[in-house]
């Protein structure tokens, strides 16, 4: 909740424990969604919460000063 990212390209959605263990079935068995989640949750994480991503929001949000 409250992550950024989308459902079937960024992480599979499970809301319940079937939906979750199919969830998980998918990825290991259909490579090609493995490796596309893989990749976009990776970039996903750098553009957003790799520590040099974190310091450039905070020097837009000037909430350190200038």
């Amino acid at each position: 909740e409250g992550l950024p990212g989308r459902d079937g390209e960024h992480y599979l959605l499970a809301d319940s424990t079937a939906d979750f263990l199919a969830a998980i079935r998918r990825v290991l068995q259909d490579e090609t969604l493995s490796t596309r989640l893989r990749t976009s949750g990776r970039l996903l994480y750098e553009e957003t919460f790799h520590r040099s991503a974190a310091w450039q929001q905070l020097d837009k949000s000037r909430i350190l000063g200038d």
